[in-house]
């Protein structure tokens, strides 16, 4: 007997898209299995974010305002290195 409650993937996503962001946070919730724990549109919000809510999992665009998506992930290494990095993009 688990005791869990909640979903056990807590999740960040940063998306300059609002559309993309809430989409991500439909699919990912009706799972049942990830919690979005905050939404970041540009890079430096993502990283800040991270800091401050340690989520297990960051779904990073690749292409953001201000720091890119493969800047953003550098940095979060450094910062959260506990936290996972899943980058999305629309390039080949």
């Amino acid at each position: 007997m688990s005791g869990a409650t909640g979903p056990s993937i807590r999740v960040l996503i940063a998306d300059d898209h609002r559309m993309v962001r809430e989409s991500l946070v439909a699919v990912l919730e009706s799972a049942g299995c990830c919690g979005i724990i905050g939404q970041a549109a540009d890079g430096q919000e993502a990283i800040t974010l991270c800091m401050e809510l340690a989520p297990d999992v960051a779904v990073i665009d690749l292409s953001m305002p201000g720091l890119n998506g493969l800047e953003v992930v550098r940095r979060l290494r450094e910062k959260c290195p506990a936290t996972r990095t899943l980058v999305l993009t629309m390039h080949e």
